[in-house]
């Protein structure tokens, strides 16, 4: 069996009640399949975990499908790819439920906090983000903090404009934050200046 054969059967399993994508769902999964863990550990190394990795790298092949930020602001493309990810979500809202609702998990917090650095590193990467030293790093925090939130908006209120709008608020907020960040920035350098 190749690795998207798997895939495709797991999400097929995955899909058919809420529950955690822990080691007992694997393991029924693959007994249910007839698969192997040595198997599935020729494609997914660090099993289940990586399988979750797989689900959520497809999950952006499929939101940049219809991803052109060509002619926006950083803005705007920042909040369209956070749409578009919601959007891919909703539609495969169980799977994303369940891998969500595992990633909450005490004994996955490792792999979620993981998984959130990455996705943040995507999105900006995506939005062609050139920042460097001090920017870069809090790009990436309060990004990763409007992440988390949006994906609990979003499944809690099950309605794309209403995440939309949501993100619409959470960017602006970023937005701001960078102003009084390169005022104050700018404040200092003056006072720096003006002492050399």
């Amino acid at each position: 069996m190749d690795k998207q054969a798997i895939i495709d059967l797991y999400i097929k399993e995955a899909l058919l009640f809420d529950t955690l994508l822990d080691d007992a769902f694997l393991k029924n999964f693959l007994q249910k399949n007839n698969i192997e863990y040595g198997s599935l550990l020729i494609f997914f190394p660090a099993g289940q975990n990586d399988i979750i990795k797989h689900l959520i790298k497809l999950w952006n092949e499929k939101a940049l499908e219809k991803y052109d930020g060509e002619d926006m602001k950083f803005s705007q493309k920042i909040e369209t790819i956070l749409s578009l990810k919601v959007e891919a979500a909703l539609e495969y809202e169980k799977l994303f439920s369940n891998i969500f609702r595992t990633l909450i998990q005490p004994k996955y917090s490792l792999l979620a906090l993981e998984i959130i650095a990455e996705e943040t590193n995507f999105i900006l990467l995506t939005a062609k983000d050139k920042s460097i030293d001090f920017s870069y790093y809090t790009k990436r925090l309060t990004l990763s903090g409007v992440y988390s939130m949006v994906f609990f908006t979003a499944f809690k209120k099950k309605n794309l404009h209403q995440t939309r709008n949501f993100i619409r608020k959470r960017i602006a907020n970023i937005g701001q934050f960078a102003r009084v960040k390169n005022n104050f920035l700018s404040y200092i350098k003056e006072r720096i200046d003006f002492f050399q």
